[in-house]
Parts: structure tokens; C-alpha cells; sequence
């Protein structure tokens, strides 16, 4: 039999702070890879319009969802797996990573037939006053409804070799997705010789493409390596006992990321009265913003995956060693998130709206807004690693839905024109992710040092 060590990393021994930057570093750089990835997108459609970017971003929530609705088998896969390789349990692992392969499939046909069947009626909820902004992001649901499975697959896939401890690949293969999107979105949306200028929907088609190109590459990937886990063969058929681990275990993440997307469109919802310029804002902060909570959300993939390994070896110590020393990591990025986003938030708009001096501001006091809860945000996200390293996954789920939740009725009512109009939705965000973060630590603490029993198989 092929040596199993090839086939994974041992998190479980080793200098703890070697070993999570070994971990950690692909998964950031993947990270903010997919954040580039998105302000690639954005930067391309700025050049059209605000309201071209606003329809881009309100299809863009719809992958949003997809990634979301992807932490039902990505987060139940990746603890799996990481426990299984723990145990050194590889046939158990293989049938997890079956599993989690099948479970994002279904999901992804499923979301797939939904929003090519309802898109105009989605669309319609934003209450868009320009009839552009409509047509174009019907249009881009189109496009991207067809790859709902690929954006469903991608997230599971890569955290399968996260969970047995490779890192490295899921981010050569996004460093691949990243090339074909900005090569595809110069051609598709600018035009290139024969091809005609596409625009919004050529945007599309540029993130549906590398989509499609990181799942076969995957795919490829494990067909060819021989691997006695990683490699999916389907010999049994359908694992429904795995199937349903995975699903149950990822659905307290799941609901909690589902319902944050739904909540933001809703939230967004709200913004929309107010104009192209606080929507275009909206949507390309947020995608500036990744800077920090996609790097909080790659320290708590590695954070996982190191805590699954150690707790099912039994080794506690290393667990809060681990924790500690990630949550430095994430404060850190959070730090630079508030001094970049407060202090040069107009510059960073004027890269993308040299001309429209209006989104402009209206991005600037967004971000400023937002800056304040950058640290607590990336030390609630990261906290949330450690819990789903357990198998807790319920815990930061319930932090998440329900101060997230609260948004909606506090921003409904602060944004009235008696009150704050659109900055009391941003300072509405910003406050409940400070709370998230000082709730998550707090529980932490709380786990420390009365439930240290919870941190061992």
C-alpha cells in the first residue's frame, strides 16, 4: 500500500506555530486569492458604470449564496475527514470525501433550476429604480445559474485536502482560477479581435469559466493521484450514514451562513432607495472588506483542521496553544483592515471610480463606518474555527444567526430619513460585528475554564 504519510500532513506533532503557518499560509493566500478574485471582477465592471457594478453585485450575491449554502457538506467534510485522518482512519475518510462530493452536487443542481426558474422575481425584490440595473443583473443570474454546481464543488473540494492537512494544492488551483478570470474578464467584457465587447455579461461568463476549470482541475487532481482516501470512486455506491453526518454536522454553519447571505440581501434591499452611488458602494465595500474576513475565514479553515486532527489524538494542550496563536494572527490582519479602511478608503474608491466623485464618498464613509469592527470581526470568524474543530459547529452558529439577525429590524430603523438614513445601516453592521466578536470570545473563555472536558474525543 502507497505510504500514507504522502497523502496528508500530521497536525498532530511538531512546533505548533511552524506547523499552523505551514497550514495556514496556502489557505490565506487562497483566501485572498478569491478576494482578488472578486475585486478583479469589480475593478473591470467599474469602467462601465455604477450601474453596472450594482448589478454585478447583486448577482454576486447569489454566488454569495452558493458558497454559503456550500458550508452544509464543506464544513461537515472538512471536520470529517480531519478526524478520520486523525484516527488514521483512511477508508472512513475516503467515504467522507465520497459524501461530501455528492451532497455538493445536489445542492448545486438544486440552486441551479431555482434561480434560472425564479431570477426575475429575485431580482424584483431589490425594488431597483433603474430599469438598467434590472435587465443587467437578470442578465448575470443567467450566466451564473448554470455554474451553480461548480461553485457548490470548488469550496468542498478544496476543504477535503484541507482537512487531511494539504494546503498547498486548493491554493495552486485557485492561483489558477485566479489567472483564467482576469485573462477571461479583459476579453469577455472589453472584447478582443473577433470577440465583441460583453460587459456585464461577459463578467459572467469569466467567473462561470474559472469556476468550471478549478473543479476539473480537482477532479483531475484526484483521479490521477491514487490515493487510498483522497481519490473518490463511488465502489459502494452512495454513503447515506456519511452523507447525513456531513450534512448535520455542517448545518448549524450552514444555516448561519445561509441566513448572513439572506440577511445582506435583505439589508441591501434597504439600500436601494438611496441610489446607484450607495449601492455601487455597498457592493464594492463589501468586496474591499474581504481583505479582512477573508483572511479571518481562511486562519479558521487552518483552525479546524488543526483542531479536528488534535482532538481526536486527545491532544487538548495543543489545541489552546493553536487557538492562541491564530487569534494573534487574525487580530493582526483586522489591525491593518482598520487602519487601511479608515485612513485611505477614498483612495482605495478613486482606484476603481476616478470620475464619479459621489460613490466615491459615499464609499469612503462606508468603509470608515466599517473599519471600527475589523478586529473583533476576524477574532469572532476565526473563534468559530476552533468550535467546528470539535464538532461544536452549533455554537458559533447561534452567535452568528442571532446577532446578525438583529440587523435587520435596527437597520430598517436607522436608516429612516429622522434618523441616519444609509450610514445607520453601516454603523448597524459594524456594532453587531463587534458584539459577535466579544460574545465569541467570551464563550471561548468560558469553555477554557469550566468544559476543558468538550476539547477531547
Amino acid at each position: 500500500m502507497m505510504n500514507q504519510t504522502k497523502q496528508y500532513n500530521d497536525l498532530t506533532n511538531g512546533n505548533i506555530t511552524e506547523t499552523l503557518l505551514k497550514l495556514t499560509m496556502p489557505i490565506l493566500g487562497s483566501s485572498l486569492l478569491m478576494m482578488l478574485h472578486n475585486l478583479i471582477d469589480m475593478f473591470c465592471v467599474s469602467r462601465l458604470g455604477s450601474a453596472e457594478v450594482s448589478a454585478a453585485g447583486t448577482g454576486g450575491f447569489f454566488i454569495w449564496l452558493a458558497m454559503s449554502l456550500s458550508a452544509l457538506s464543506r464544513i461537515g467534510a472538512q471536520i470529517k475527514v480531519s478526524h478520520a485522518v486523525g484516527q488514521k482512519d483512511f477508508q472512513t475518510a475516503r467515504r467522507y470525501v465520497e459524501s461530501g462530493i455528492f451532497i455538493a452536487l445536489i445542492m448545486g443542481i438544486f440552486l441551479a433550476v431555482l434561480l434560472l426558474t425564479f431570477k426575475n422575481s429575485l431580482i424584483a425584490f431589490f425594488h431597483f429604480r433603474d430599469k438598467t440595473v434590472v435587465s443587467l443583473s437578470i442578465d448575470y443570474i443567467t450566466v451564473v445559474g448554470f455554474a451553480m454546481p461548480f461553485f457548490f464543488l470548488n469550496p468542498v473540494l478544496s476543504a477535503i485536502f484541507q482537512g487531511a492537512g494539504n494546503s498547498r494544492l486548493p491554493f495552486t488551483i485557485n492561483l489558477s482560477g485566479l489567472g483564467a478570470n482576469i485573462l477571461l474578464n479583459f476579453i469577455l467584457i472589453f472584447g478582443l479581435g473577433p470577440i465583441p465587447a460583453l460587459g456585464v455579461h461577459g463578467a459572467a461568463l469569466a467567473t462561470s469559466f474559472s469556476q468550471a476549470l478549478m473543479t476539473f482541475s480537482y477532479l483531475f487532481v484526484m483521479l490521477n493521484m491514487q490515493s487510498v482516501f483522497l481519490t473518490p470512486t463511488f465502489s459502494n455506491g452512495i454513503d447515506w450514514k456519511r452523507s447525513r453526518e456531513i450534512f448535520l454536522m455542517g448545518l448549524p454553519y450552514g444555516i448561519q451562513e445561509t441566513l448572513f447571505t439572506i440577511i445582506s440581501i435583505v439589508i441591501a434591499r434597504f439600500v436601494s432607495p438611496f441610489g446607484n452611488s450607495q449601492i455601487a458602494a455597498q457592493k464594492l465595500g463589501s468586496q474591499i472588506e474581504a481583505i479582512s474576513w477573508e483572511s479571518s475565514s481562511g486562519f479558521s479553515a487552518a483552525l479546524t483542521a488543526f483542531v479536528g486532527q488534535n482532538y481526536t489524538a486527545g491532544k487538548k494542550e495543543r489545541i489552546w496553544k493553536g487557538y492562541r496563536n491564530t487569534i494573534c494572527f487574525s487580530a493582526t490582519i483586522g489591525l491593518i483592515a482598520f487602519l487601511l479602511f479608515f485612513f485611505f478608503g477614498k483612495q482605495i474608491f478613486l482606484l476603481f471610480f476616478p470620475s464619479d466623485l459621489r460613490t466615491v464618498e459615499a464609499g469612503n464613509v462606508y468603509l470608515k463606518i466599517l473599519s471600527y469592527s475589523q478586529i473583533m470581526m476576524c477574532i469572532e470568524i476565526t473563534t468559530s474555527g476552533l468550535f467546528n474543530g470539535i464538532g461544536k459547529t452549533h455554537i458559533p452558529s447561534i452567535i452568528g444567526i442571532v446577532f446578525t439577525a438583529l440587523r435587520i429590524p435596527f437597520a430598517y430603523i436607522l436608516c429612516q430619513p429622522e434618523y441616519l438614513g444609509v450610514e445607520g445601516i453601516w454603523w448597524v453592521t459594524s456594532v453587531s460585528s463587534i458584539i459577535k466578536g466579544l460574545v465569541a470570545l467570551t464563550v471561548y473563555l468560558f469553555y477554557k475554564n469550566y468544559k476543558q472536558h468538550a476539547f477531547v474525543a
